[in-house]
């Protein structure tokens, strides 16, 4: 199935129970139920904690701290640190990573860096670590033996005041990158982490030489884009991009003839299919279901047969294919029992393969600045702030909006419970995503006003959100005086700057206005 027109799956998201506290209670409940199930294949998990060593003095202090985040587990604060991010034998990626429990009470370590798509029943290992190549479009995960052992550290329980040395191998990643962002599940993003090169000794339970290990498929998922406007939405994955047009802007009612808006707009996308490497251009268009096929389809087929005129008389590249069709009211992407989804699906979409994109360093905006990180004694950055739209005193603080090397953006911010009553915030920030986990961040937006477009909070293929989940340990109960740091990835155009940040909060939202991205 073309993961573009999954879209249309995503009339789940509606299904999300709006009951409130309690009926956030019960869908949790289930989410419990299905991790007991899934969790049966090593109960416990392997005790963990203290005098590890990887580094041949013994002395795991002996590696520099590339940089450090503050996991925001339910049990207390834990440190990770990266130490080591090394290009191996066969250009795989090997990593070193120290955990430390800087509570007073044991943190149960076993799904706290999980990856949410691992099969059931495979254990408690660190196979959610990722590196994020936001140029390429893809996430990459730790390698696994050809029976299906992930390459990277068994968890179990961490003591108070004890560390960890977590470990995980890559798959290889383009020979260019000189660094990449590291995602560690509950914490911020790892920006920008320099790659070495050289041999690292191994942790105690790593596998030596994986040059003699049969190795499974290395899983590496397509990063999904998406970006909502009002005259166009974009979607990018796996090399494509997808810009649907809105048949509103485009044409007069029950019309086929471009107005003076769309010759602007096909201009605009002429320019990117001028930087495309691909042959191929496909023009599909659309209708809302009201009426019959008999009108909906010819009018679609005319429409798009328009926009590929439009486009060829724009497009300075020779050797395009163009593919036009008309789908008449098949295949909407909104319901056709609103207003806005019957406008939203009134449309022509046009396919081709996404333009290169150049790496470059970090390009900031104007306020300039570094990524969010965490060291001692210090406090996370204040760049906004707002107040959640609750009965209960919560305040939201922007903490940072980063970009990285490859264009990724990474957006830390933090909700502090000002009331004099426990919060569970777990399910109130997904905007009704119902994700596999059951509750996200996901439902947090970067508005670029000036494009009118809302680029929505990132995931992969499989439909994990690159955002904080709640589904393993992360704090969701907010006690009065606490507060909670989060996390959210997107991929906003290079030309933007300044963007509103949109949170939701059951069905309303906070908006925070114009927040630079450093």
């Amino acid at each position: 199935m073309n993961f573009f027109e999954s879209d249309q799956l995503c009339a789940y998201r509606r299904m999300r129970t709006r009951g409130g506290r309690a009926g956030r209670a019960m869908v949790v409940l289930s989410v419990a139920a299905l991790t007991m199930l899934g969790c049966s294949g090593t109960k416990g998990g392997p005790k963990t904690g203290s005098k590890t060593s990887a580094n041949p003095s013994g002395k795991a202090a002996d590696f520099p701290v590339l940089q450090s985040q503050l996991m925001t587990h339910e049990s207390g604060p834990v440190l990770v640190q990266a130490q080591v991010l090394n290009r191996i034998a066969g250009d795989r990626i090997t990593s070193r990573f120290r955990v430390v429990n800087q509570g007073r009470q044991t943190v149960d370590m076993r799904q706290a860096l999980s990856d949410e798509k691992n099969p059931t029943g495979s254990g408690f290992f660190a196979h959610g670590l990722a590196l994020l190549d936001a140029a390429a479009d893809r996430a990459y995960y730790p390698l696994r033996t050809a029976d299906g052992e992930c390459l990277c550290s068994e968890l179990g329980d961490l003591a108070a005041g004890q560390s960890l040395e977590v470990y995980a191998v890559f798959p290889a990643l383009p020979a260019e990158l000189s660094k990449v962002t590291v995602q560690v599940p509950h914490t911020a993003p790892m920006v920008d982490l320099p790659i070495g090169k050289g041999d690292v000794a191994p942790v105690p339970g790593q596998k030596p030489d994986i040059g003699r290990l049969s190795l499974g498929r290395p899983i590496i998922r397509p990063i999904v884009s998406k970006a909502d406007g009002v005259e166009l939405s974009e979607d990018e994955i796996a090399g494509d991009k997808r810009v649907r047009l809105s048949a509103d802007v485009l044409f007069a009612v029950n019309k086929a003839d471009l107005s003076p808006r769309a010759q602007a707009l096909l201009q605009d996308l002429a320019r990117q299919i001028d930087r495309s490497p691909g042959t191929t251009v496909k023009i599909d268009g659309y209708t809302d279901d009201t009426g019959d096929d008999a009108i909906n389809q010819p009018l679609s087929e005319r429409r798009a047969r328009a926009v590929e005129a439009g486009l060829k008389s724009l497009v300075t590249r020779t050797g395009l294919t163009y593919r036009s069709a008309g789908h008449g009211s098949a295949d909407p992407v909104e319901s056709n029992d609103t207003d806005e989804g019957r406008q939203r699906n009134r449309r022509v979409a046009v396919t081709f393969a996404r333009p290169v994109q150049r790496r470059a360093a970090p390009s900031g905006g104007p306020a300039g600045g570094p990524p969010v990180t965490w060291s001692p004694g210090g406090k996370l950055p204040a760049v906004a702030r707002g107040r959640l739209p609750d009965d209960q005193e919560l305040t939201v603080t922007i903490n940072g909006l980063h970009r990285d090397s490859s264009g990724l953006v990474s957006l830390v911010w933090t909700v502090t419970n000002n009331g004099a009553e426990m919060v569970d915030v777990a399910g109130v920030f997904d905007a009704g995503l119902l994700q596999y986990d059951g509750r996200t961040a996901g439902g947090v937006s970067l508005l670029d006003r000036s494009a009118k477009l809302d680029y929505r909070t990132l995931r992969d293929d499989q439909g994990v959100c690159l955002c904080t989940s709640f589904a393993f340990h992360e704090k969701r109960e907010i006690n009065p005086g606490e507060s909670g740091t989060y996390a959210n990835l997107f991929k906003p155009a290079s030309s933007t700057t300044t963007v509103d940040v949109e949170i939701p909060y059951d069905d309303r939202k906070t908006v925070i206005k114009n927040v630079p991205i450093t």
